[in-house]
């Protein structure tokens, strides 16, 4: 079965899995990491504000590890591990946009603007494929294909 197949099959065992714990999935992958298979799948909450606890992971992972084992949709041994994304969580479609809009992000540039790599601010938008941010001195809108990285700031 191919990885990316791999990773379909498991959202979908995964998504009803997640729902029974109020948790969505961020992302699923499945890779080889020295000699081992590791299956990671990453949950969040759908709320902003609220953040993913080791109950929460551990929920999913027993569950899920059951119903992996029932299905048996990958033919290699393999590790599996839930997770949230991190409190600096990636955002990376139009959709993860729209949803932490006014929120403070970071966003890595291949090419300096206004010679600085990195721009922080609070996130106006995404149109057009263009990040819209809110520097606290002017709008700034930077190109999605422009950046190496977006993600939620880590504010404390």
């Amino acid at each position: 079965m191919a990885k990316k197949k791999i990773t379909e099959v498991v959202w979908e065992i995964t998504e009803p899995i997640a729902k029974k714990y109020n948790v969505l999935i961020f992302d699923i992958e499945y890779k080889k990491e020295g000699s081992d298979y590791v299956l990671r799948v990453y949950i969040e909450k759908e709320a902003l504000d609220e953040y993913i606890s080791i109950t929460d992971c551990e929920n999913v992972h027993r569950e899920l590890s059951d119903k992996l084992d029932e299905v048996d949709p990958i033919e290699n041994q393999y590790i599996l591990e839930v997770s949230s994304p991190g409190l600096d969580r990636p955002l990376r479609n139009e959709a993860d946009f729209d949803r932490f809009k006014g929120c403070e992000i970071d966003v890595g540039l291949y090419k300096a603007l206004n010679g600085s790599k990195v721009i922080s601010g609070t996130l106006e938008g995404f149109e057009n494929g263009e990040i819209i941010i809110n520097d606290g001195k002017e709008i700034i809108r930077i190109n999605q294909k422009e950046t190496s990285y977006c993600k939620k700031a880590i504010i404390f």
